[in-house]
C-alpha cells in the first residue's frame, strides 16, 4: 500500500455481494489517509441492499480528511443504461477542476438530454416501483437459495446484503473451471464466470437475479443438469 496512489473500492461489493459496514469502510480510510491515497468509489450498487445499511464512503472520508471520487447512477437499479447517464462527486474543489479538465480533453464530458430527465424521473417519481423492484429481486434470491439446498447441496450460495448478483460456489463440485465453463455452455448456460474477476474466481459463478422468475427458474433446472454432470463426473 506505500506505493499504492489510487484505491478503488467496489460498494456494495460486486460479485461478492458484501454491503461494506461503517467501521470497515472507516479502517479503508484511514488505511488510505495514511499512505495518502486517492479513492474511487463506484457505489452503482447502492441502492440494492437487503436489510443492510449502506454508508456513502464520503462520510467516513470527511473524517479523515481523504481526497475522493463518488460515483453513481441510475442506471443500474432502473434499467437506464442505454441512456449513458452516470453521476461522479468530487467534493475537493481542486481534484474536480482537475477532473473537469481531463473529460474535455477525453470528449467524455458531454451528456444525455434524454438521461437528465430519465434520471429525474427515477429518482423523483418511482419510489412504489422501486420497492417492489427490490422485494421481488431479494424473492428470486430466496428461490435461488431453496433449490440449491434442495437440488445442489454441494454447491456454496453465498448471502446477498446487496447488488441483484448472486455469488455461487461450485469448486466442492468441480475443481476445474474450464470444465465448469464446458457444462455451461452445453446446457446454453451463460452465467458470468468466477475468474473475470481474477485468479480466486476460478470455480465460481455470477448470475443475475433482476430478471423474471420463469428465466430464473428455467436457469436453475439447466444448472442442476450441470450439477449432475459433474457429480457424476467425480464418481468416474
Amino acid at each position: 500500500m506505500s506505493q499504492a496512489k489510487l484505491f478503488i473500492l467496489c460498494s456494495p461489493h460486486n460479485p461478492i455481494g458484501r454491503v461494506w459496514e461503517r467501521e470497515e469502510l472507516d479502517q479503508m480510510a484511514r488505511i488510505a489517509a495514511k499512505h495518502q491515497v486517492f479513492v474511487i468509489s463506484d457505489e452503482i450498487h447502492c441502492d440494492f441492499t437487503f436489510g443492510s445499511k449502506h454508508t456513502v464512503f464520503s462520510e467516513v472520508a470527511r473524517l479523515h480528511q481523504i481526497p475522493h471520487l463518488i460515483a453513481f447512477s441510475a442506471s443500474k437499479t432502473f434499467s437506464l443504461a442505454g441512456l449513458c447517464l452516470a453521476s461522479i462527486v468530487v467534493e475537493e474543489a481542486d481534484h474536480r477542476d482537475r477532473f473537469r479538465k481531463q473529460a474535455r480533453i477525453d470528449g467524455v464530458h458531454t451528456h444525455s438530454t434524454f438521461g437528465f430527465a430519465a434520471a429525474e424521473v427515477a429518482y423523483t417519481q418511482c419510489d412504489d416501483w422501486y420497492q417492489a423492484m427490490l422485494s421481488y429481486v431479494y424473492e428470486n434470491y430466496l428461490e435461488l437459495k431453496a433449490f440449491v439446498r434442495q437440488e445442489m447441496p454441494d454447491v456454496t450460495v453465498f448471502d446477498l446484503e446487496g447488488t441483484y448478483l448472486a455469488w455461487l460456489g461450485f469448486s466442492s463440485v468441480c475443481g476445474d473451471h474450464e470444465e465448469l465453463e464446458r457444462c455451461m455452455i452445453d446446457q446454453c448456460l451463460y452465467l458470468d464466470e468466477g475468474h473475470i474477476f481474477g485468479r480466486e474466481g476460478q470455480g465460481f459463478e455470477r448470475i443475475n437475479l433482476a430478471c423474471p422468475r420463469r428465466v430464473l427458474l428455467a436457469a436453475l433446472k439447466r444448472l442442476k443438469i450441470v450439477y449432475d454432470l459433474l457429480k457424476e463426473g467425480q464418481k468416474g
